[in-house]
């Protein structure tokens, strides 16, 4: 399956999430959809976080392409909350929407969720949750080799290294795994100290992270100092971080590539970060989607990879002349 390159870089301000619900809203909202819409077609769209810029990008992509093929879109917002996205599932299932889109979360831990649909035969697909029982499609947008490879790259022997990670989400925890798994096999002499950063406060949890970090890691203090972020808003928090502490010998990689990690990368701040074409993904979740509710749940479930480019200072004005739209924030 192809994923059409249609970059369309936009935050949450712009996205047209500023009308959501909350999972617990969404309860109070419940109707019969084909009553109320004259038996038109709804579908569901749960993001992670409103303050998730690059999940904001996909359910942005998808709720403009759900309303093209002519559905009608319901956005949830679950607040990064796991119970708040089985709760979302099950309010929409009672809502009769014809198919559900969630981003972030593991599969594996909607299993309540996924119970109501499949009971329901209502089609779900997800970007970065994985594939599992229920689900028809999942874009996958972990690739955590290339960044943790890029790190190593750029460290010396005997360097020390902070990772920032979410381990409520499946993107995360898959980026982390493979950092792990990486570093241990090729880079082992580095040494590694893991934190976790909480959401919503990601970007002030990273920010305060990194400064304790820093305290303890003054300048010239190892070979090489490094910061794997497992998304942007983190590695901005490291950035903020750096940029109060005066320090400048500490290089940051990160993925997503929102337009403000990719102009900390432009500007030197930041190292790298792994670009997703996530307005790609958001259309692709919405084409498989329209597909299955037309054809039915599979038994099987797929994984398609989620396009990427690791954009570094050096290939930056290259990836802006191919991308233009990554840069730019509506």
């Amino acid at each position: 399956m192809k994923l059409k390159l249609a970059a369309a870089a936009v935050v949450a301000a712009g996205l047209g999430l500023t009308a959501c619900t909350s999972a617990q809203q969404a309860q109070s909202q419940v109707v019969p959809q084909a009553a109320a819409n004259g038996g038109k077609k709804t579908i569901g769209l749960i993001t992670f976080s409103a303050t998730d810029p690059s999940a904001n990008i996909v359910i942005s992509s998808a709720k403009k392409a759900a309303q093209k093929a002519g559905y009608d879109v319901v956005v949830v917002d679950a607040q990064g909350q796991v119970d708040q996205a089985n709760a979302a599932m099950q309010n929409l299932v009672q809502r009769r929407v014809a198919g559900i889109a969630i981003t972030v979360f593991p599969v594996s831990s909607l299993a309540a969720g996924l119970a109501s649909t499949k009971q329901a035969g209502i089609p779900v697909v997800t970007s970065g949750g994985g594939t599992g029982d229920g689900v028809a499609v999942n874009v996958d947008d972990s690739q955590g080799e290339k960044v943790t490879q890029a790190l190593i790259d750029g460290s010396s022997h005997g360097g020390d290294v902070l990772t920032l990670t979410y381990l409520g989400g499946r993107p995360c925890q898959l980026r982390l795994a493979a950092f792990n798994k990486t570093q241990g096999s090729g880079a082992p002499s580095l040494q590694v100290t893991r934190q976790a950063i909480t959401v919503p406060g990601q970007v002030e949890s990273a920010t305060n992270a990194t400064l304790a970090w820093l305290a303890a890691h003054p300048k010239g203090s190892a070979p090489s100092l490094s910061i794997y972020a497992c998304f942007d808003d983190p590695a901005l928090g490291a950035v903020a971080a750096l940029k109060q502490t005066n320090r400048d010998d500490v290089k940051v990689y990160s993925f997503n590539g929102i337009p403000p990690a990719l102009a900390a990368v432009k500007d030197g701040a930041m190292t790298a970060t792994l670009w997703f074409d996530q307005s790609a993904v958001g259309s692709t979740l919405v084409d498989v989607l329209a597909k299955t509710i037309k054809t039915g749940p599979s038994s099987t479930s797929q994984q398609v990879p989620a396009p990427s480019v690791l954009v570094t200072k050096a290939n930056y004005d290259q990836f802006v002349a191919a991308h233009p739209d990554a840069v730019k924030a509506s």
